[in-house]
């Protein structure tokens, strides 16, 4: 559906995202982060949403390398950014 919309989808998956962390959805998070990458709309606010969800599942080893990747990627979360 996502991949369909005319408009800018950035923000639509940022959203997306957002909902996954609310729901505790995981799983579903990791395919949005990976559709993400792979338009090229990674942000800062992607990455720390990411290590938050997994933060969330108390999943540590994902929240140390989602950080690692954000480090080496060079993005920096902006204070007010959203996606």
């Amino acid at each position: 559906m996502v991949q369909k919309m005319p408009m800018k989808r950035a923000s639509v998956l940022g959203s997306l995202l957002n909902s996954c962390k609310i729901r505790g959805q995981f799983k579903i998070a990791e395919e949005v982060v990976k559709y993400i990458q792979e338009t090229g709309s990674v942000v800062g606010a992607t990455y720390v949403t990411c290590s938050n969800i997994y933060a969330d599942a108390m999943l540590w080893e994902d929240v140390y390398r989602v950080r690692k990747d954000m480090q080496i990627s060079g993005e920096e979360k902006i204070p007010g950014e959203f996606h």
